[in-house]
């Protein structure tokens, strides 16, 4: 195991980190892209479908008084998730795969395997990063997650996706949509943990003809 949080970048007051949070600023706004013609229900389950999908874009993470800042790729096939976080040119590069309840990591050429459900906390004590890795895979959809609590979910009553969602502690807003192979599909989303924040800046979906 390892003895130090591996996070992909330590940004702090770095000109890196500001410049991310000044693009994420100015992507704020109200959802824009082609809109959606589906009611809620009819929204939520064409997106819950997606059993195939990649997701790439930008991430900042504001806890405890730092910024991480990293490049991320999301690649879900099925029940099987990766997660592929790096900093700048490549650097500090770290993968977490789940699948379950089990969560591998590989960083720094250490490859270690946490069972979440017996170490909740053993994920903050590897990466520095408290994220609900399943609960993900959903919340970047515009989606609730299956397996949590109830949520409480605000959508837009005549484009049929999700403006914000409040599940497990955790309250998640979309401010931007667009369409992706013809699925309607966040592409700017907060989500906020009392004084952890999430920002997450996502460029390209692949939903169509995925192995």
């Amino acid at each position: 195991m390892h003895s130090q949080p591996l996070n992909p970048l330590r940004a702090g007051n770095s000109a890196a980190a500001l410049v991310l949070l000044a693009l994420l600023a100015a992507c704020a706004g109200q959802p824009t892209g082609s809109t959606g013609n589906l009611d809620w229900p009819d929204h939520h389950q064409q997106i819950k479908q997606l059993q195939h999908w990649n997701a790439s874009g930008k991430a900042a993470l504001r806890r405890d008084g730092a910024v991480d800042t990293v490049s991320l790729l999301w690649r879900q096939r099925e029940g099987h998730s990766e997660l592929r976080l790096t900093g700048p040119l490549g650097a500090g590069a770290t993968t977490l795969r789940a699948q379950g309840s089990l969560l591998s990591i590989d960083a720094n050429g250490e490859h270690s395997v946490i069972d979440l459900a017996q170490n909740p906390g053993q994920l903050v004590a590897e990466t520095g990063w408290d994220l609900p890795i399943a609960a993900l895979s959903y919340w970047l959809r515009g989606i609730p997650a299956p397996d949590a609590p109830d949520p409480l979910v605000e959508t837009d009553p005549q484009r049929g996706y999700a403006l914000r969602i409040v599940q497990s502690s955790w309250a998640i807003d979309y401010a931007r949509y667009a369409t992706f192979d013809g699925y309607y599909l966040p592409t700017r989303i907060t989500l906020a943990n009392g004084s952890q924040k999430l920002t997450v800046l996502l460029r390209n979906w692949q939903v169509d003809g995925l192995p």
